[in-house]
């Protein structure tokens, strides 16, 4: 990677959470499409291809998204058993697999620095701010990425697990997100600035980070 001009190393002081990594990113982009990859995933090595060729068959297409399934670092798969999880639980949206283009970006600005959830809220953002039909899904029911359980991941263990979207801190974190998202007549009305000096919605105390 160090001999290949296409990549720049981008390193913050300590940890400040995935979504501060994010956006130290994010403001260095200069590419028409923006997209993250998680250290715990796997993806397919045609997932960006198809994600990009998405964009150029689906030119009205601000954003989309791949599938994922669910597994551990030896392989062993399983369900998240959440209600309207489609085909049983195995397969279904991979958020973190979001691509968008840079106007998403020049109007809607930065994730939310969060402790989880951010993606899922910046995906209903870009929704919320473009429209339903301009979010696309590239491969509906194809899992591009294998999401790994790690040891000690807040998905998996404490107050921030994955069943909170039911009931808990995820689900309070959406639900006064998408009242933000609801009250905004243009686009612009959703820009969130890395560090915004007023919160436009209520974060729970337990997903903000340190």
């Amino acid at each position: 990677m160090s001999q290949d001009a296409r990549f720049k190393l981008l390193c913050l002081p300590h940890n400040q959470g995935a979504y501060a990594a994010r956006n130290h990113g994010l403001k260095h982009t200069t590419g028409a499409y923006i997209t993250v990859h998680d250290a715990d995933d796997w993806s397919h090595p045609d997932k960006l291809a198809r994600q990009v060729a998405a964009f150029e068959e689906n030119p009205a297409w601000v954003a989309n998204t791949s599938d994922m399934v669910r597994c551990t670092t030896d392989m062993r798969f399983g369900r998240w058993r959440l209600p309207n999880t489609p085909a049983g639980g195995w397969i279904y949206r991979n958020t973190s697999s979001l691509m968008f283009k840079r106007k998403v970006f020049e109007t809607l600005g930065f994730w939310d620095r969060v402790r989880c959830t951010g993606d899922t809220e910046y995906l209903h953002r870009i929704i919320a701010g473009f429209g339903k039909e301009a979010v696309g899904e590239v491969l509906k029911g194809v899992p591009l990425s294998f999401c790994r359980h790690q040891d000690g991941s807040l998905s998996q263990i404490g107050p921030l697990h994955l069943i909170t979207h039911e009931k808990g801190v995820r689900r309070d974190y959406l639900r006064a997100a998408k009242a933000w998202h609801a009250l905004a007549k243009i686009s612009q009305d959703l820009f969130m600035s890395e560090y915004p000096s007023i919160r436009p919605f209520v974060n729970p105390e337990l997903n903000k980070v340190a």
